[in-house]
């Protein structure tokens, strides 16, 4: 009988097996990301850092995650260092938001990944082909908090009319001056008679304005009356 043969016999762990489980030790001990899920509707990423200040060491980011660019009810929280991860883990252990309670987990997350939308005629371009999905933290879209994502708009509506009623309003321009507007493309498994853009803003602070003026208004002379949503993608 071979010697390897009698390691396992014995209950030793094979010299194959114990090197894939160093492996993904320390694969584990260098990760720094946590997931946050149970998240109430209208959490904020401002209310997860309320929540979590001075409880936790080293937070870089704290982003919310998205399906469509609606929310999904979890969140992304990444670290400045894999050291802090497990310290953190258990400090969130009885965290809870409006009194609901959070689970917090550690898990993998490719940095770098997020698809490259640069300007806004490439930003038209790739949602004309469905490349602007809206998932993943902040909708995988950039300019953080300066996208304001509105739904409830005719369905006609095209970029330049809507530019036009928010005139009065300071958006985000390339250097040619056009404005920052992408029409989002509808699901092919969806029908709606309504459209969704994400516009992005000069500003955090006038991407909350716009928020605060159009949220639950009614876009005027519309044949099929509805309330507009507006939320800033945090």
């Amino acid at each position: 009988m071979s010697v390897a043969r009698v390691g396992v016999q014995a209950g030793r762990i094979p010299r194959n097996v114990l090197a894939r489980r160093c492996l993904g030790t320390q694969a584990e001990s260098r990760q720094r990301h946590i997931a946050l899920s149970g998240l109430p509707n209208l959490t904020t990423s401002g209310d997860i850092r309320r929540a979590i200040t001075g409880k936790l060491q080293g937070i870089a980011d704290v982003e919310l995650d998205y399906f469509r660019f609606r929310p999904s009810g979890k969140a992304l929280i990444t670290l400045t260092r894999h050291e802090f991860l497990r310290d953190n883990l258990r400090a969130l252990e009885r965290l809870t938001i409006c009194g609901i309670p959070i689970k917090a987990q550690a898990v993998d997350f490719q940095e770098g990944g997020l698809p490259r939308t640069r300007g806004s005629k490439g930003r038209a371009e790739a949602s004309a082909r469905g490349a602007i999905q809206g998932n993943g933290p902040r909708g995988n879209f950039p300019n953080t908090e300066r996208n304001v994502v509105i739904w409830g708009l005719p369905g006609k509506l095209d970029p330049q009319e809507l530019e036009e009623k928010l005139r009065d309003f300071k958006l985000a321009r390339t250097q040619k001056g056009h404005a920052t507007i992408v029409k989002l493309d509808i699901p092919e498994d969806r029908f709606t008679m309504f459209s969704r853009f994400v516009v992005t803003m000069a500003s955090v602070s006038e991407a909350r304005r716009l928020v605060r003026q159009l949220h639950m208004t009614e876009w005027p002379n519309a044949k099929k009356k509805a309330l507009i949503r507006a939320q800033v993608l945090s």
